[in-house]
C-alpha cells in the first residue's frame, strides 16, 4: 500500500474472503483427527474445530 502512494506500484489487487482460503500442512503422520469432537490436531497450532461434510475414510 505504501508503493501505491509512493507511485512505485499499480492499484492494489481486491481480495475476497472465501477464496482460496487454503493451505498444505507439512508432515501429515503428525496432524491428528477427532471425528467425534469434530477437532484438527496440528503441530504448533493446537487443536482446531472443524467441519465436515462427511467422515474421512483411512484415519487411524
Amino acid at each position: 500500500m505504501v508503493s501505491f502512494f509512493a507511485t512505485r506500484a499499480g492499484f492494489p489487487s481486491l481480495k475476497k474472503k472465501g477464496r482460496s482460503d487454503s493451505f498444505r500442512y507439512p508432515g501429515p503422520k503428525q496432524i491428528k483427527l477427532d471425528q467425534g469432537n469434530s477437532r484438527l490436531f496440528l503441530p504448533e497450532l493446537v487443536w482446531l474445530r472443524q467441519r465436515t461434510s462427511r467422515d474421512a475414510l483411512g484415519v487411524r
